[in-house]
């Protein structure tokens, strides 16, 4: 079985919105929607689990049915971070998926991933057991404490999904419970700090991540041109 593990939870404070950007609508529709649409018409996937920031569990119940997210399944309430939005999700699953069971980790305000790349990390992690999506790093990147320039082949930008087996996951947020989260940014991060071997793969350019307005403009124009 496959799970896709979709993060909503947050509150969006870099975005400076009174409504959360995952549920701020473009074109009459949610941009959380968006997100869970590529994983509902993925042939792939066979089950949903959102992670929804408190309060709007009952909004998500209703947009199930506005959109015919039929493989949502499970909703929970998010955490502070989205570690804890993971872990979470990953207490409920227990006992209702098995060991071998793949969860796609994706978070839901980027809304453009498509089916190659979801597919592409599906077959990845059946093969040698997890897969994270990543991109190229174009920039010059420098430090800020030592105005020293980073050798940008040596750099990738993670992004979701990431995908992992259902008892390496467990394993990883039962760790991360023990050390509360500290300093945890994706499942990536945590697996690395466990000192797990990771398997990378392409991800997608217009795979953005909506973070501040001007994401949501570039949002809005890649849609249109699609």
């Amino acid at each position: 079985m496959v799970i896709a593990l979709i993060t909503i939870g947050g509150i969006g404070t870099r975005f400076k919105s009174n409504v959360p950007k995952q549920f701020i609508q473009v074109d009459n529709k949610p941009i959380s929607i968006y997100t869970l649409e590529k994983f509902q018409n993925n042939e792939n996937i066979d089950k949903i689990i959102v992670a929804c920031l408190k309060g709007y569990e009952e909004q998500v119940l209703a947009y199930k049915e506005e959109y015919h997210i039929t493989k949502l399944e499970y909703i929970v309430q998010g955490g502070r971070t989205q570690p804890e939005s993971i872990s979470n999700c990953i207490d409920k699953l227990n006992g209702i998926v098995s060991d071998n069971d793949m969860i796609v980790v994706h978070a839901g305000n980027r809304p453009l991933v498509n089916n190659q790349v979801i597919d592409t990390g599906i077959e990845l992690c059946g093969e040698k057991g997890n897969a994270v999506s990543y991109i190229e790093c174009p920039e010059v990147v420098v430090t800020k404490d030592e105005n020293r320039i980073i050798e940008r082949t040596n750099l990738m930008r993670l992004q979701t999904p990431q995908i992992f087996h259902y008892g390496d996951i467990k394993k990883a947020y039962e760790y991360a419970k023990s050390i509360d989260f500290e300093g945890l940014s994706t499942t990536a991060d945590l697996m690395i700090k466990m000192g797990k071997k990771l398997n990378f793969f392409k991800g997608s350019e217009y795979n953005i991540k909506i973070t501040y307005r001007e994401d949501l403009e570039l949002f809005k124009n890649l849609i249109n041109r699609e």
